[in-house]
């Protein structure tokens, strides 16, 4: 009885450790330093640099489990072959398979780029590479640098980067780059093992693979200059840790080339959509500007009135007016469109479209009323279906009763304006409580919903009141105004801030672009005599730009590989400016042109 006791005692004690053991091993591993170190190469067939290679394949040995990355689109090969070989990460070993012949007395480079990482903590072997030759010679030269957005200067990642191993510049239209890498998440890039030579360097955003520019939307990159390929140097790295620092080395060069990536401007011009969503006007968008406004044919419908036309200042959005009241309460008109496309090789021609035009009111949707209620309805139907006259409404910039201190009173309407009484309009400055009358000039904005009510002496120290009478306003559907009032005043110079942008050493063609902190432009100012003042800016962030207007039309202008026209040159000021109320502040900009490019934007002040 006493021996059942014990083995049962026993037994218990045996369930208790293991139960024990198997909630310890629930936890996981209990401290320890975290795993940041990324796979080691411990052998390889052939060895790294190996000449008089013939194999059909490469085997790479790590010392832990490695995992790749899309190798399709990350693994490169260079130079290139025509048929993509077999890149297959098993455990511990990394195979590549040719499945084209290598060519003789050549060096080729596989390279990974940080596609290649640890199987559980994802640390990758950065810009890792192998190279072997199938020559007794191994190419050891190289061209490295970054690639830049023209315009933003912000890291392109990703991008292709190539040379030919001719210096024919056409073939970056027709033939895939022979020597390839791709930029990595700084834009940084390292074209390795090359030969003794001179190269024009190419960047590409490639939509289709290719390895060529044969996309008007692909964004491209190139050097003006043929560039010697040139020694590596090996840079040491260290990055600090919680008890410990780590050092890491990267390879790269003395002659560090700058990219600027650009979208050309394309001069495709199609139909991008048709919409109509108010009764009284629809809307067409062109994806560039019309050189002739299109020729409207009716379907479903005929015109006793032509359509008020208004466009944008590019031509490219083209707003019709419909000022047949039958026309307006028609849910769809159907017309032909008669207007100029670009074809498929490039040339305007005449080109037709059916377009159906719906526009659905509101009130179509209005729930039904139940039969209990037939009786109200009736009523409310009777009091609904009187004329109830509807006025031009009149807003403005104004309506808080505050304006910008450089700025003029607009008006706003719903409707195009068919006409003004001015005479029924009047601008009065208060002194006290007098009305003192003042002079004004109504004028277009370059919208037809909205007129601007100019006067040149406005004071920031004054109050106004602009008084519209009645009817002193008719839109082109015979809306009136009714009587108003709107008062304002200016903003006080107080409220603002004023900066003064030294730039001696600029090109005097330089224009200056004061941006916000999510780099919209808000001003811009061509340099005059060495300076630009911004003035009357609101109190926050800032960042400077600065392009060179080499055709001094006022605006930065893209490249076209096909005249080998660069991008216009930009600059950022490398530092961040925080203006306050009531400051004027002088930043000295000279050193645009000895700051790393890459560094402009990226290391502030």
């Amino acid at each position: 009885m006493v021996h059942k006791n014990g083995i049962k005692a026993l037994a218990l004690v045996v369930l208790l450790l293991l139960a024990a053991a198997c909630a310890n091993r629930g936890l996981g591993p209990q401290g320890g330093p975290e795993d940041v170190t990324p796979p080691a190469l411990k052998s390889s067939m052939p060895s790294d640099g190996a000449r008089n290679f013939h194999g059909k394949k490469v085997e790479l040995h790590f010392d832990e489990i490695v995992q790749i990355e899309n190798p399709f689109e990350n693994v490169i090969v260079s130079p290139a072959q025509s048929k993509q070989p077999t890149v297959k990460a098993i455990g511990k070993k990394v195979t590549v398979e040719f499945n084209d012949t290598l060519r003789q007395n050549t060096t080729y480079t596989i390279d990974f780029g940080n596609a290649l990482s640890d199987f559980n903590e994802k640390n990758a072997l950065n810009n890792f590479a192998f190279s072997f030759s199938t020559g007794s010679d191994l190419d050891t030269l190289a061209l490295d640098g970054v690639v830049l957005n023209a315009q933003t200067l912000d890291p392109v990642t990703n991008a292709v980067v190539g040379i030919y191993e001719s210096a024919d510049d056409s073939l970056f239209v027709s033939v895939p780059l022979s020597r390839m890498t791709r930029t990595d998440a700084q834009g940084k890039f390292l074209l390795r093992n090359l030969p003794a030579g001179n190269y024009r360097v190419f960047a590409l955003q490639d939509l289709n693979r290719d390895n060529f520019f044969d996309q008007p939307e692909e964004s491209l990159a190139f050097t003006s200059d043929l560039l010697p390929s040139v020694a590596l140097r090996e840079v040491q790295d260290s990055v600090s840790e919680t008890d410990s620092t780590r050092i890491f080395s990267h390879y790269e060069t003395d002659n560090k080339i700058i990219l600027r990536q650009f979208k050309e401007e394309t001069s495709i011009q199609y139909l991008i959509k048709s919409e109509r969503k108010s009764a009284e006007h629809f809307k067409l968008f062109f994806n560039d500007g019309v050189r002739e406004l299109p020729r409207i044919e009716p379907l479903n419908f005929s015109m006793k009135s032509d359509f008020l036309t208004e466009t944008t200042s590019r031509r490219d959005t083209i707003t019709y007016w419909i000022k047949d009241s039958t026309l307006i309460l028609q849910d769809t008109l159907r017309m032909l469109l008669h207007y100029e496309k670009t074809d498929s090789i490039g040339v305007m021609v005449a080109a037709t479209d059916t377009l159906e035009l719906k526009y659905i009111s509101k009130k179509a949707f209005a729930p039904q009323e139940g039969k209990k209620n037939a009786k109200s309805s009736a009523k409310k139907k009777q009091k609904q279906e009187a004329p109830k006259q509807e006025f031009l409404r009149v807003s403005s910039n104004a309506d808080n009763g505050k304006m910008e201190c450089y700025d003029d009173l607009t008006l706003r309407f719903k409707y195009p304006v068919e006409h003004f009484e001015q005479d029924s309009i009047h601008l009065y400055v208060l002194q006290d409580t007098v009305r003192i009358p003042l002079t004004y000039e109504m004028k277009p904005t370059g919208s037809m919903l909205s007129y601007m009510v100019y006067n040149e002496d406005l004071d920031v120290e004054k109050k106004y009141v602009l008084a519209i009478d009645s009817a002193a306003i008719t839109d082109i559907y015979g809306h009136v105004c009714n009587k108003q009032e709107i008062a304002f005043e200016l903003q006080p110079f107080e409220q603002y801030a004023t900066l003064i942008m030294k730039m001696p050493q600029a090109k005097p063609n330089a224009v200056v672009q004061l941006l916000s902190d999510k780099e919209e432009v808000k001003e811009q100012k061509p340099l005059e005599d060495g300076q630009v003042t911004f003035k009357y800016l609101h109190p926050g962030a800032y960042r400077v730009r600065m392009f060179v207007d080499e055709n001094r039309n006022g605006v930065w202008d893209t490249g076209k590989y096909s005249e080998k026209r660069q991008p216009e040159e930009v600059f950022y000021y490398n530092k961040k400016l925080n203006l306050r109320a009531n400051w004027q502040i002088t930043e000295n900009w000279s050193d645009f042109l000895t700051t790393p490019l890459e560094e402009q934007k990226t290391k502030l002040k």
